[in-house]
């Protein structure tokens, strides 16, 4: 691809565009001085002149891929603002992602053992300086060599002990293929996240294909909270009962962290004999810095996965015949009690739905029952591969104005506006009818706190601003009623 922005990068060169995404573009680069090809990173000029919280959003994902030194992580050399356009300089690795590789050929499930049990350890360590990465998937793999996989793209992620303001309950963020059930119902996320997508992931590597595939979003959102994922075919059978514990619909009956799976292939037959004796250096340098499941309000208390691993037979070790290992108490079977459990997610999927938009806690505890309902699913419209980029941009600016505000003024640019556009150009597309309630309930919140402080005059400005969005609202109704008084 030939070079499409006017950009001068101090130090730097570009080459070629080699990969976009609703955020930022990728190019393809030269470090001048050191005379060796880097991947520069350039966010969208529209994002960075639209607001300063795109800006530190931006350095987040810098500071975030500084703090991870491991050989399984993507390195960064450098980041700046050059003619009013943010980049990030990270080391180049020139045969693609995860997501090209598997466009030409599947992987044998020894790749796929090792590519996941890798980035496990990447995650572990992403883990370990309190980061959840919560956008998983195979284009978000790098890989230096088919067995060299390298995580990349934090754009999204979390500090959990210094950022938890950035990402509030209700806010869905992330691939939806990918996302675990607590994601999609907007709930809170730690890094039991990241491992039931890594679960997601090696299922698609080991059979070829997700566990979960749908006409519609709203199929999928069912299938990823309700559904037990389909039975490993037979020759996987020795992985089952680890991917039951992966694929967990609660997050406490899960592995309660990516240390504990890679020990969990380790002690397995299938996992060829070179392979699990490197695998067993590499987790061996954690061993005495476990990670320690409280301190990410982990609530399981039952004995840990890595317990049971432990408990297994070794037939390489013990001489045995080739009998396949089990989790000792566990049916090595989709569909056991660790993946059906969840009475965190008991609900059938429409009603807990209701229930996370029908109720909002307002100013200093007031509940208010919500008058809007979710909507049956909708006709979403086709739309072609310029009308989607420009979409997926839109979609990304409305989310960040969510997180971080505006979400409604006077002007264009807010998180409303984002949205309503975004209808108009794709009508029922799902993530901008959520985010359009999503929006609402945080409004109504900002409304009631400024009547519980006294400040009735923000108040009715506020929403007379939300009525022209929200017209006929019954709940705004009410709060104006209040501010009449």
């Amino acid at each position: 691809m030939s070079i499409d922005i006017d950009i001068n990068i101090p130090g730097y060169t570009l080459i070629k565009e080699i990969g976009a995404g609703g955020m930022a573009k990728v190019y393809l680069g030269m470090q001048t001085l050191l005379e060796r090809q880097v991947a520069i990173k350039i966010l969208h000029q529209q994002l960075s002149a639209e607001s300063d919280e795109f800006k530190k959003r931006f350095f987040v994902e810098g500071r975030v891929l500084a703090k991870l030194q491991h050989e399984n992580i993507v390195s960064i050399i450098d980041i700046g603002e050059a003619d009013g356009m943010l980049y990030m300089a990270m080391e180049y690795v020139e045969n693609g992602t995860l997501t090209d590789w598997l466009k030409n050929q599947e992987l044998t499930t020894d790749q796929a053992i090792q590519i996941c049990s890798k980035v496990g350890l990447a995650l572990h360590a992403t883990h370990m300086q309190n980061i959840v990465h919560r956008d998983l998937k195979p284009s978000n793999i790098l890989l230096r060599d088919i067995n060299t996989p390298l995580l990349t793209d934090f754009g999204i992620a979390r500090q959990t002990d210094i950022e938890e303001g950035l990402t509030q309950t209700g806010h869905i963020i992330g691939t939806l293929q990918y996302m675990s059930p607590e994601q999609i119902r907007g709930m809170h996320v730690d890094h039991r996240s990241d491992i039931y997508a890594l679960g997601l992931m090696f299922y698609r590597l080991l059979v070829g294909q997700l566990p979960f595939t749908a006409n519609s979003q709203y199929d999928l959102f069912r299938m990823q909270c309700e559904d037990a994922p389909p039975p490993l075919p037979p020759q996987l059978a020795d992985l089952q009962p680890v991917m039951d514990a992966m694929l967990a619909k609660d997050p406490d009956d899960r592995v309660q962290s990516c240390l504990e799976f890679c020990k969990a292939l380790q002690n397995l037959s299938i996992t060829s004999e070179d392979y699990a004796t490197e695998l067993e250096g590499a987790t061996r340098v954690y061993d005495s810095s476990q990670i320690n499941a409280a301190s990410f309000s982990s609530r399981r208390q039952t004995e840990s996965y890595s317990e049971q691993f432990s408990n297994r037979t070794d037939t390489r070790k013990s001489g045995g015949s080739e009998q396949s290992r089990t989790l000792d108490g566990q049916q090595g079977e989709a569909g056991s009690d660790a993946s059906k459990k969840s009475p965190m997610f008991g609900k059938p999927l429409k009603v807990a739905l209701i229930t996370l938009l029908a109720i909002a806690v307002i100013g200093t505890g007031t509940i208010v029952t919500m008058k809007f309902m979710p909507e049956p699913p909708v006709e979403v419209a086709v739309v072609d591969e310029k009308t989607a980029a420009e979409i997926e941009m839109l979609l990304e600016s409305a989310d960040f104005f969510l997180e971080e505000g505006p979400l409604i003024n006077a002007g264009p640019s807010h998180a409303v506006a984002g949205y309503e556009r975004v209808l108009t150009l794709q009508s029922g597309n799902p993530r901008a009818i959520q985010g359009l309630k999503t929006a609402l309930e945080k409004i109504l919140a900002n409304i009631q706190s400024d009547i519980d402080s006294g400040d009735k005059k923000a108040a009715r400005q506020l929403i007379q601003l939300a009525e022209q969005y929200y017209p006929g609202n019954e709940d705004l109704t009410e709060l104006r009623e209040k501010t009449d008084g």
